[in-house]
């Protein structure tokens, strides 16, 4: 199961390589996590 998930990582790392160099993140997935981070700050605020 290990090995899969570092293989999708790998994957979504090559699809999105181009936008997260420009958004200068290492990865899609921080994108992600940032992401909903904000959103559930902006949640909180309403």
């Amino acid at each position: 199961m290990k090995d899969l998930k570092e293989k999708m990582n790998q994957v979504e790392d090559e699809v999105f390589e181009e936008f997260r160099r420009e958004i200068g993140v290492r990865n899609i997935r921080e994108f992600e996590e940032e992401k909903v981070k904000r959103q559930n700050e902006i949640a909180k605020k309403r």
